[in-house]
């Protein structure tokens, strides 16, 4: 759940900084982002942990032909 948690404070983060650049528009709090986002976030958050997976696990099979 921590990892979770940080993982969306670093986009909230990232948002923000968008926002400062590209828009006029109010910066959301953390919690206004995370409650306008959280099925996105969720979602994304699950595809980015399968995908490392994935990359672990091409990594070692890499390894054992070396």
């Amino acid at each position: 759940m921590i990892k979770f948690r940080n993982w969306v404070h670093n986009l909230w983060i990232d948002n923000c900084e968008e926002r400062v650049l590209y828009c006029d528009g109010d910066r959301l709090t953390e919690q206004e982002y995370f409650q306008r986002f959280k099925w996105w976030l969720r979602r994304e958050y699950r595809h980015q942990q399968q995908k490392e997976i994935k990359r672990k696990e091409l990594d070692e099979r890499f390894r054992q032909w070396h």
